[in-house]
């Protein structure tokens, strides 16, 4: 996964002095560059489905978060790589391994304002994209999203907020399919008894 997210950096980069270059041979070359490096991460997702398949605890996982509207193999496939424990935690503990529990810190100059901090920041980068995916295909995440906008939260608040209770169901559903295998095998393991 660390490898994928460097070269989609390097993609973005590129990207972005591609657009400041002024064509001719340096233009060409950048340009060449990004499809190369568009082609390695092609490969690097199927070598990170191949992987996901090869473990079956990990491609169950990852198959039972894919059910939540928004996300995506990949999303899922991260999330499971950057928090083993998914599953054990809970709503107030997932909040705070993934750094968007709001913490209060006022002060002379802060009244009222809440804070994220800590925490893990690839588990943050990682629930952003499946966040914003899941205000416009989640029904429940949507309307929460809605319901924060109304009352007149700023659009990061508000999406912070859909992270953190995306995550805490996240982890729920991993809980649901970690008890459900549990029993299956405890079930499988009492039949071949003789």
């Amino acid at each position: 996964m660390l490898a994928r997210d460097a070269l989609t950096k390097c993609v973005v980069q590129l990207s972005g002095t591609m657009e400041g270059a002024s064509g001719g041979d340096a233009g060409s070359v950048l340009k060449s560059t990004v499809v190369q490096l568009r082609g390695k991460i092609k490969k690097l997702d199927r070598l990170i489905a191949e992987a996901l398949k090869g473990d079956a605890r990990l491609a169950g996982l990852a198959d039972a978060l894919t059910g939540i509207a928004g996300v995506g193999v990949l999303s899922a496939a991260k999330i499971v790589a950057l928090v083993p424990e998914l599953g054990t935690l809970g709503r107030r503990r997932s909040a705070a391994i993934a750094g968007l529990a709001p913490f209060t810190r006022d002060s002379g100059r802060y009244k009222g304002k809440t804070f994220i901090s800590g925490g893990r920041a690839e588990v943050r980068r990682a629930l952003f994209m499946p966040a914003t995916v899941a205000i416009k295909h989640n029904p429940v995440l949507k309307a929460a999203y809605q319901n924060l906008r109304k009352s007149g939260k700023a659009y990061k608040v508000a999406i912070t907020a859909i992270m953190r209770r995306l995550f805490a169901h996240m982890d729920a559903v991993a809980a649901k399919w970690l008890r459900e295998t549990a029993a299956a095998a405890s079930s499988a393991a009492l039949t071949a008894l003789p």
